[in-house]
Order: structure tokens, then C-alpha cells, then sequence
């Protein structure tokens, strides 16, 4: 609940009261989208497979043997996510390099960033930047993320022209965009912070 500085604090209390409802809903809802993405307990999803997080003693950095993700016994959400950047870096960087030869276009410097509720973005300079939490998606909504980011270098706005080339090269945007409307939320709560106390146990 964000107030401003002079609300008194029964305001903040009739406020939530009146809204609780909706809050409810809304909870409910993430929880839904969280069972529908995230596996079993001690798992993490990674694009379309399932990761057994392993915690060992002494270990600092996060290493993939097969579908196991070795992690520290203490602590391993930081370590968790420096691997899902870089491994974000790994899996776009070619995706975008592909796209934009098929567009005949020339994307700009590429970051991996940590928003909250955007997945991607195109500056007009042609710089990309996409959301390493993509990497806890299906690999096809990967994919589109990628697709929309590099079509806008082509078709900078959100015009009938630009949807129908991320149609052309993309025919199923759709379904991807619906899926992220229905369970991005889920992707911005880190699926090891529930299990982070079991994992380390």
C-alpha cells in the first residue's frame, strides 16, 4: 500500500478493507499462475525444462550437470540469478543475431536487465534489452519476446505494419503474448525464495 506522506494510517486500514476483495482475487490469481509455471518443490523452471536444484557445501557459484543445477547449500537465491543472467546473455544473443539477419537489420548493444514488468524494449538507437526472468518461460515466449524486440527495429511503434511482420515471422504472437498477460506475474517472484530455506536445510 503506497500513501502519501501526510495519510493518516486508518486510511491505509479502510482502504485495504475496501479493496479486499480484489486484493484476494489478485492473490489467489498469482497463486495460480505460480503453481501453473513453477514444478515440484525444490525445482526451477528454465525456458521449456525443469531444473533439480542440488545444494552443496562450499560451493559459491550456480553450475548445470544435465537436469540437475548444482546451487550453495547457503543462501543460493543471489547466486541463482547471476546464473540466470548470464545464461540469459547465452540463450538471447543468438536468437537476436538470427532474427535481425532474417530482417536484414542492425541491432544495437544488447543488456539483460531485472524489471519487474517489462520483458523487453527497443530504443530508437536500436538498443535491445531483455528481462532475464524470460528464461523461467516457455522457450517459445522467449522467442517472441525476441521477435517483437527485433521487428521494432525495423517498425519502431505498435502500428498495423509492425504487427503483420512479427505475424510473418512469428504466425502463433499471439498465443505467447496471451500467456504472458496470464502468467508473467508469476516470473517476477523468484521461484527459489519460497523453497530457499528447504533447499539449504
Amino acid at each position: 500500500m503506497v500513501l502519501p506522506r501526510r495519510a493518516r494510517d486508518r486510511e491505509a486500514a479502510r482502504a485495504v478493507q475496501e479493496l479486499r476483495p480484489w486484493i484476494e482475487r489478485r492473490l489467489r490469481a498469482l497463486a495460480a499462475a505460480s503453481a501453473a509455471v513453477h514444478g515440484p518443490d525444490g525445482t526451477v523452471p528454465y525456458l521449456s525444462d525443469t531444473l533439480w536444484l542440488e545444494p552443496q557445501r562450499g560451493r559459491s557459484r550456480v553450475h548445470r550437470v544435465g537436469e540437475r543445477l548444482l546451487v550453495p547449500a547457503a543462501e543460493p537465491g543471489p547466486a541463482i540469478e547471476r546464473w540466470y543472467r548470464r545464461r540469459a546473455r547465452a540463450e538471447v544473443e543468438p536468437r537476436v543475431r538470427d532474427a535481425a539477419t532474417a530482417l536484414s537489420v542492425s541491432p544495437g548493444p544488447l543488456t539483460i536487465r531485472s524489471q519487474r514488468t517489462r520483458w523487453g524494449s527497443c530504443a530508437p538507437s536500436g538498443a535491445l534489452s531483455f528481462n532475464w526472468r524470460l528464461l523461467l518461460a516457455p522457450e517459445s515466449v522467449l522467442d517472441y519476446v525476441v521477435w517483437h524486440e527485433v521487428c521494432h527495429l525495423a517498425v519502431l511503434d505498435h502500428s498495423a505494419q509492425f504487427w503483420e511482420l512479427v505475424a510473418q515471422h512469428f504466425p502463433d504472437h499471439r498465443e505467447q503474448s496471451r500467456w504472458l498477460r496470464r502468467f508473467g506475474t508469476a516470473l517476477s517472484v523468484a521461484p527459489w525464495e519460497s523453497r530457499e530455506s528447504r533447499v539449504a536445510a
